[in-house]
């Protein structure tokens, strides 16, 4: 009876000391995490909207037909109104 309780006890304090290595594990990551999310918010640029977008019409990387196409259709809101 005596052999059974103390590895019954050993056994818990084993599995007892695994949980808290494990939790002092993850507790370690959160805390990486919440810094790298402090770091991120601290860099994180002001929103911007449509109104602080601009586009010249000679952009090399805005194609010639979009540019017709808005163009178009620019056309067609002036003559529905």
């Amino acid at each position: 009876m005596l052999k059974s309780s103390i590895r019954v006890s050993c056994h818990a304090e084993s599995s007892t000391a695994e949980r808290d290595e494990e939790t002092a594990i993850l507790d370690a990551r959160i805390a990486r995490m919440e810094r790298n999310r402090a770091a991120l918010e601290a860099v994180l640029p002001d929103a911007c909207g449509d109104q602080d977008i601009s586009v010249g019409l000679g952009t090399s990387w805005l194609k010639p037909a979009y540019v017709r196409e808005f163009i178009r259709a620019l056309g067609s809101c002036r003559r529905a109104r």
